[in-house]
């Protein structure tokens, strides 16, 4: 069993997490490189939120302008990321957070300004 699949496998996730998870590389790769970095300030507040749902994105805020807008046609996306400032700060597979870096933000209510 090589290095990448092993520590996604000592996660311990449920089996269809870790299959969706394993079945792409480079979404492997970059899962593990994530995972790594620390959680962001609590003061952090970004000039740019994005929103995947299955690596496509469907919403950009930009200094708090919609920049982007798409229709979300999937019933139920098999994974969900929200980037802010080009970086990853929330990940989830179906109900399962990969990577939630915004745990430590005090006021996530502040965000709220930024979505419209």
């Amino acid at each position: 069993m090589n290095s990448k699949k092993s520590c996604i496998k000592s996660l311990n996730l449920p089996p269809e997490v870790t299959e969706v998870i394993l079945k792409d590389d480079l979404l492997t790769d970059y899962l593990l490189a994530e995972m790594e970095k620390f959680p962001l300030p609590p003061n952090y507040i970004p000039l740019q939120i994005e929103i995947k749902f299955n690596d496509v994105l469907h919403h950009k805020i930009d200094r708090g302008e919609t920049t982007y807008l798409r229709e979300v046609v999937v019933d139920k996306p098999k994974f969900m990321e929200l980037r802010f400032d080009e970086e990853c700060a929330f990940f989830q597979v179906d109900k399962v957070v990969l990577i939630n870096r915004v745990e430590n933000l005090q006021r996530i209510e502040e965000l709220s300004r930024y979505i419209s």
